[in-house]
């Protein structure tokens, strides 16, 4: 049995000219490449907001505070995860701006001590870092949706 060729395996599944083309200018995307980095985008923003979802559902019912217990972070992932379909149906670009709220509300969570009480700075630190990026790429997904709308030349 040959050896596997790992270097193809993932260039691949993980980097694709025509699948994942991040470090190309939003403006200079195909229709294809446009859809298929929305898709990713919002099926995995889809899937932190059903386990957002889950966490305060099952927080409910316990007596610990702390915010990922409360029904409005629960509404906040369930219309968050509806703007992400939104945006991988639509490329909407209000659906993407909506969708850009929610690294800002894990900041706001890290700043309040809402995610975790009693989380460590380092730890803090890490998902304010995260945060940050995810910021980052959420700009990102903002152009790329206006420019998905916007009439081609």
């Amino acid at each position: 049995m040959p050896g596997l060729d790992w270097p193809g395996l993932v260039r691949k599944y993980v980097w694709d000219a025509d699948r994942t083309p991040y470090f190309v200018s939003a403006t200079r995307l195909t229709a294809a490449q446009a859809r298929s980095e929305l898709f990713t985008y919002a099926f995995l923003l889809i899937c932190l907001s059903l386990g957002v979802m889950l966490i305060a559902g099952f927080g409910l019912g316990s007596s610990r505070p702390g915010a990922l217990g409360s029904p409005v972070a629960a509404l906040y992932a369930l219309t968050v995860g509806g703007a992400a379909a939104a945006l991988s149906l639509r490329a909407h670009p209000l659906a993407a701006l909506y969708c850009a709220t929610a690294p800002l509300a894990l900041l706001l969570g890290i700043l309040v001590d809402g995610i975790r009480p009693g989380m460590g700075v380092g730890e803090q630190r890490v998902l304010a870092l995260f945060s940050a990026l995810w910021l980052l790429y959420a700009v990102r997904v903002v152009r790329i949706a206006r420019s998905a709308r916007a009439p081609r030349a």
